[in-house]
């Protein structure tokens, strides 16, 4: 089994620096340079070989056509930062006090090291060798700097190179912090090296996809990881975890990026490359002392768990359960992200201010939830709301319900602006809900947003829709004339164009007394978490989903690549099954 792949130029420095064994009974000075590195390379394979020679089915891995992206059902969710569950909190704790060290906290010999490997990755030259060249200098850079950053043992602690997950797999990491403290050396963090920064290449799903296969053959004792990114101009660092339904996701701690790469005669870069060495280093020995199992709860900026058992139920919204102060009695919940604090604080105030136009009767308990990181002004943010199981059995009376409803609101000066199905909850006791309330607003001010999707409308409302517009007066009208249409009600329809509730209600109980039945709603896909609205670097992960590859090639068919062959396969591997964006 290929476990370690090592380009040639790098041979040297990776064995001389990296894998090294400090515990070895011969004292190192006594050894010349040669023989240091072969004993080093003995005593690593020698070490390695019971290990990783156990194949196992794998049940999660980037495919190789789309190159990780969220059409295959076995790629990752990108989640953006501030949630996830409680580790990547307790890590964004620990990366605040490591940020906040000032060049004068580290002692002179970690500020030589770190100039040297900010000094070598800048002379490197991407037209004179191969990519893995550069991580292979920076696994020997890392591997000297690991006992001098660290105040724990990390004698067992070390740094290897191009490490392949175990089974048959062309996956593998770039670098990997593994600990050979017991028989079967286990995997504590993965770092992902690149050239640049690129705004169309997601490191960080291939890391993710790594974290899977590790933890599934075993050695990854937790279904989580600290996982970074690392090119020569920026990092970005994060939490890779089993997430929710058996999916994997990356929830993002931080990221940064130069203008240009980073320069050793430049102190603010050294001292970047020392924060991230750092936390690399921290996060490794983190994950090496925490148990964690409970990865289904996702927790707010002070780690209280606000939602458990989570399960999606949209694109931006997962439903789950919250237990009530006090008492063993769980109630269910939603929660819905918003790119910021701003924009979440805006929909409750619209959804408050309709309430009151409807009387109440779409008043629910919304609670505002802070993620990590809530300082910066465009941190996601989350509302956590009632749960409302609605009905697939649509009655005449929700259709009134639904005619009043806008009626009112029309009658107030106010547009909802996004009456579609999915924002409508039809109840088992014949009430309607509106939800979704980020484009209501009065008459003449309400917009549709810069990523309106016109295709989401039926083919009345649709016309109308045109980005960072006015949204049109009788709107409402127009998404209700579609669905009646939609739902067969054809006469009900042609009455709402004129905006007449009276004769929409009269056709809708006219069809009730003939008997005409209404149409069942088109059964809806799997929903899948698609995070798109709350950023541009989400927003261009998620388009891969939507726009093929032009790399993707036509007749290829491999086990990993999302096809019915492979989806059955991982049924058989207890995955999750497929999923829609």
């Amino acid at each position: 089994m290929k476990l370690l792949a090592l380009p040639r130029l790098s041979f040297p420095l990776l064995i001389n620096r990296a894998v090294l064994a400090s515990n070895s009974p011969i004292p190192r000075d006594s050894l010349c340079p040669s023989c240091r590195a072969f004993l080093s390379l003995l005593l690593i394979f020698i070490s390695m070989h019971s290990v990783f020679t156990t194949e196992s089915k794998i049940p999660f891995s980037p495919s190789s056509c789309n190159k990780g992206y969220v059409q295959d059902f076995r790629s990752p969710l990108l989640m953006g930062q501030g949630f996830g569950p409680k580790p990547y909190q307790e890590l964004h704790e620990i990366w605040l006090k490591t940020s906040r060290k000032v060049l004068g906290d580290y002692n002179i010999n970690q500020i030589t090291q770190g100039r040297l490997l900010v000094s070598r990755m800048h002379e490197i030259q991407q037209e004179n060798c191969q990519e893995e060249v550069l991580s292979g200098l920076i696994t020997g850079s890392l591997h000297t700097l690991m006992p001098l950053l660290s105040n724990c043992d990390v004698s067992s602690l070390c740094a290897l190179h191009q490490v392949y997950a175990p089974g048959k797999s062309n996956t593998r990491a770039d670098i990997c912090l593994v600990d050979f403290k017991h028989a079967n050396p286990t995997v504590h963090s993965i770092l992902e090296i690149k050239w640049v920064s690129e705004t169309d290449s997601f490191p960080e799903a291939q890391a993710c996809a790594s974290a899977a296969l590790f933890h599934e053959t075993l050695f990854c004792p937790y279904s989580w990881i600290p996982t970074f990114v690392l090119t020569k101009s920026s990092y970005r660092i994060g939490v890779a975890f089993w997430a929710f339904e058996r999916r994997w996701a990356f929830s993002e701690i931080f990221d940064h990026s130069n203008a240009f790469p980073f320069d050793s005669g430049n102190s603010m870069d050294v001292l970047l490359m020392l924060h991230f060495s750092d936390f690399l280093v921290q996060s490794a020995v983190f994950h090496r002392s925490c148990a964690v199992t409970d990865l289904q709860s996702l927790v707010d900026s002070e780690g209280r768990a606000f939602l458990d058992g989570c399960t999606v139920i949209g694109d931006r919204v997962l439903m789950g359960f919250q237990s009530a102060v006090g008492s063993l009695k769980v109630r269910r919940k939603i929660v819905k992200f918003f790119a910021n604090r701003e924009i979440a604080a805006r929909a409750i105030a619209r959804q408050s201010e309709i309430s009151k136009i409807l009387r109440g009767e779409h008043l629910s308990n919304q609670e505002l939830i802070e993620g990590c990181g809530s300082n910066n002004k465009d941190q996601v943010c989350a509302v956590l709301d009632d749960y409302f199981e609605a009905t697939r059995s649509i009655a005449y009376d929700h259709l009134i319900k639904l005619t009043e409803i806008v009626s009112v609101l029309d009658s107030k000066g106010m547009v909802h602006g996004d009456l579609r199905i999915p924002n409508i909850l039809m109840l088992k006791n014949g009430d309607v809900r509106l939800i979704d309330f980020e484009w209501s607003a009065k008459k003449g001010v309400a917009k549709f947003p810069s990523n309106a999707n016109s295709n989401a409308f039926g083919p009345l409302g649709k016309r109308h829709v045109i980005r960072n517009q006015k949204i049109p007066e009788n709107f409402d009208w127009l998404c209700l004339a579609d669905i009646f249409s939609m739902l067969g009600c054809l006469d009900s329809a042609d009455f709402a164009l004129h905006r007449n509730k009276h004769e929409v209600i009269s056709a809708l109980n006219a069809s009730r007394i003939r008997g005409d039945a209404i149409q069942k709603l088109p059964r809806q896909g799997i929903p899948n978490l698609n995070l798109q609205a709350l950023g541009g670097r989400l927003r261009a992960y998620y388009s891969k989903s939507i726009v093929p590859s032009k790399e993707r090639p036509a007749k290829r068919r491999r086990r990993d690549t999302g096809s019915a062959l492979g989806a059955a396969e991982a049924a058989q591997a207890g995955t999750h099954g497929t999923w829609r964006s």
